[in-house]
């Protein structure tokens, strides 16, 4: 496999995850009288699979981008797409929460939406890193057993 076509099929990692989510919070939900500590491990879950209502839209439109932008790229500025997609994810998720905050009368609610939107930011800098951490793992796993073809390296200038 060439390593664009695996950042692409990484691109659907958060909706796997979510798929994930929703079927441990199923699981879960049909239990009763979960301890507290339970609750606060399966916590993560519950947010990443509600939050689907709020970065679903966002990370669609960002997946989209990235997916046509990776062509032919070479494997390090694909990488460096992987590790900065979090961070445009915020960024998007910022003006997100500002939209849905739109409308505003003072200067207060202004702020208000800004803070609504880092929130959102703020939580999608937290999943993004840690999908962007499986994927990387998943990724050296498969080089480590060949299934993920290496760049040919530029001959050395001499």
């Amino acid at each position: 496999m060439k390593p664009q076509n695996f950042f692409r099929l990484a691109l659907l990692f958060p909706y796997a995850f979510w798929v994930l989510c929703l079927l441990i919070m199923k699981l879960v939900s049909d239990l009763t009288d979960l301890p507290e500590p339970w609750q606060a491990v399966f916590m993560p879950f519950a947010l990443f699979t509600l939050g689907i209502f709020f970065w679903f839209i966002p990370y669609t439109l960002l997946a989209i981008g990235l997916g046509i932008w990776s062509g032919n790229k070479p494997t390090a500025l694909l990488r460096k797409a992987g590790l900065l997609s979090p961070i445009l994810l915020f960024v998007l998720l910022l003006l997100e929460g500002m939209i849905i905050m739109i409308p505003m009368e003072d200067m207060t609610q202004f702020m208000e939406s800004l803070q609504y939107g880092a929130l959102l930011g703020g939580m999608g800098l937290v999943y993004g890193y840690f999908c962007v951490g499986i994927v990387f793992g998943i990724y050296k796993l498969l080089q480590g057993k060949n299934l993920i073809m290496q760049e040919a390296s530029p001959p050395a200038a001499g």
